[in-house]
């Protein structure tokens, strides 16, 4: 399996001599025909995925985005097409690279080339999304909090039981799940506050603090102090600590990358996360379960949704649980629970 982040294998076509377009075949152990491709005259990087033609496909309609140019094309003997995915702004490099190496493994993991076609413009979709949503100031305060939050249980509690694969792609948070973290015998929902005590916590919805199907589910909470300059620790610090927990597996920190990136954290943006700095004033870590205080579906009344409320932390102390209980579900030891 390619395991091998895309930017350094661009990296590595740059320094290369002879033609003036150069090629590399990705993903050698998939059927899917997938190749990173250098145009030495104008150092376009470029993602190629290669199929059959058959006379009833047609060619996708291509919605372009500012970072990325895509192309359709069919060969001269008409047998063939190709689907062309290019860097249009150097300015988005890094998420090109992540993007790039994203879409390859989805197409590269489906069982056959119509399947990788599909697989590959949903993917492409899901990141010309993600592209728009780009900010110029980058995450706004509460995102980067909350960020450096999930970073600070990824991190710690987690890569201290899991294997690093394993361990970020539990990382849901990123994908917008209900919960920030999920596996196969436990979920946690992570908040951060930032502000003097008593502190509450804002719920999103209804679905959050709902345990059903999760095996155990937690809240952790993390209260941060915030603050420029200082001893504290950045975001960037944060993403870096994390990186390099996980740089041994390749294949782990490319998909970090990519969750960071879906997250909103890109690196042509990183001078923007220098300041503020972070220091964890406290943590409370809570079992949801029974009568701990939250609002969930099955509570709630025909034609009653989309509800957002508020829980005081002091109300959460009945249920409070310790790290080796969430590390002992982690590594499947604790008991699963469905309610």
């Amino acid at each position: 399996m390619t395991t091998e982040p895309l930017g350094r294998v661009w990296d590595a076509l740059t320094a290369t001599s002879g033609a003036a377009t150069v090629y590399q075949r990705l993903h050698p152990e998939s059927r899917r025909d997938l190749y990173a491709v250098l145009d030495r005259t104008t150092m376009t990087r470029t993602l190629k995925f290669e199929r059959v033609w058959r006379p009833t496909d047609s060619l996708p309609s291509l919605v372009q985005s500012r970072a990325v140019r895509i192309e359709a094309q069919r060969s001269r003997q008409g047998t063939r097409m190709s689907v062309l995915i290019s860097l249009a702004d150097p300015a988005f490099t890094d998420v090109f690279s992540v993007l790039a190496s994203d879409v390859a493994a989805a197409a590269a993991a489906a069982e056959d080339d119509h399947q990788a076609t599909a697989a590959l413009f949903e993917q492409l979709e899901r990141w010309r999304v993600l592209l728009q949503a780009i900010r110029e100031d980058g995450l706004s305060p509460e995102f980067r909090r909350g960020l450096f939050a999930e970073l600070h249980l990824l991190g710690g509690l987690v890569l201290e039981v899991l294997p690093a694969r394993e361990a970020v792609e539990g990382w849901t948070g990123p994908l917008r799940s209900h919960q920030d973290f999920q596996y196969p015998s436990c979920a946690v929902e992570v908040k951060s506050t930032v502000g003097p005590q008593p502190q509450s916590i804002t719920v999103a919805s209804e679905r959050e603090l709902d345990g059903t199907g999760t095996g155990t589910l937690y809240l952790l909470h993390v209260s941060v102090d915030e603050r420029q300059g200082g001893d504290g620790e950045s975001l960037n610090d944060s993403v870096a600590a994390v990186e390099a927990a996980v740089a041994a597996d390749t294949s782990a920190l490319t998909l970090l990358r990519a969750r960071l990136a879906l997250y909103g954290y890109h690196l042509h943006q990183r001078y923007l996360y220098d300041e503020p700095r972070y220091s964890i004033r406290e943590t409370g870590l809570y079992r949801v379960e029974d009568q701990f205080p939250r609002i969930i579906e099955r509570q709630l009344s025909p034609g009653v949704g989309s509800v957002r409320y508020k829980i005081a932390i002091t109300a959460c102390e009945p249920w409070r649980a310790e790290d080796a209980e969430l590390q002992a579900d982690l590594a499947g030891g604790g008991t699963e629970t469905t309610e």
